[in-house]
């Protein structure tokens, strides 16, 4: 090599260097066709889904708006119900304001009075004297459950109206709407119970006690306070 001859210089080292970006491979025709297939087949894919889904939701209109006229006539059932309801309510209770019982007689007192002989008043001594023993009562040949159809009350004051009048206890049975065979088994048990109750207790008066009690003027008026007329008597 000639003296003259210079060495080449390295070149300068370039800042930010980036290689060159690749050209897109272009894609064959056969590449096309299967990406085309395939975008085909997911679009075919997706129109199923919505058919699909709209399905569902006609479906589901469908049942909504059955499920509403369910509702409907289900409304107008209850509220057919309630009204029934209502009328068999006031039935019974103007049935039970009729029915010979002690809690609607006790609001008649001249009618209590004529059925056993007592007044209200009187009644209600008789029955609270009575009433903390009536547990023990025993109705004979009963089968029930042990709920009386009637109360303890009305019980008494049905025996005690058959007393009074001596009443048929099929006539008292159709008073107080039940059978005639309560009745029987009521007035029985209620007779042994009451002479039980009553010879326990001693009902003769004290001494003096009906002198005490009566009116002055009946004691003035009566032939032995009358010392000058007692010839007459």
């Amino acid at each position: 090599m000639s003296g003259n001859s210079r060495k080449r210089k390295a070149p300068a080292e370039r800042d930010n260097f980036q290689p060159a970006a690749k050209k897109p491979k272009d894609l064959s025709k056969r590449q096309l066709s299967t990406c085309l297939r395939a975008s085909e087949e997911d679009k075919q894919k997706l129109a199923e889904q919505l058919t699909n889904v709209q399905d569902m939701v006609k479906k589901l209109r469908t049942e909504n708006l059955s499920l509403k006229i369910k509702m409907r006539n289900i409304e107008k059932i209850q509220q057919k119900t309630t009204k029934r309801n209502e009328e068999l309510k006031m039935t019974v209770k103007m049935l039970q304001q009729e029915q010979l019982i002690y809690s609607n007689l006790i609001k008649k007192p001249n009618t209590f009075k004529y059925l056993c002989g007592l007044s209200v008043e009187q009644f209600n001594i008789l029955w609270n004297c009575v009433r903390p023993y009536c547990h023990v009562i025993i109705y004979p040949d009963c089968k029930g459950n042990g709920e009386r159809t009637l109360d303890k009350a009305t019980e008494l004051l049905a025996v005690v109206t058959i007393c009074r009048h001596s009443l048929h206890q099929g006539v008292m049975a159709y008073m107080l709407k039940v059978g005639e065979s309560t009745v029987q088994r009521t007035f029985i048990a209620w007779m042994v119970f009451l002479e039980t109750i009553f010879n326990c207790i001693d009902l003769k008066p004290k001494a003096g006690f009906f002198t005490k009690q009566n009116a002055r003027h009946f004691h003035k008026d009566w032939p032995w306070t009358h010392r000058h007329d007692h010839r007459l008597y």
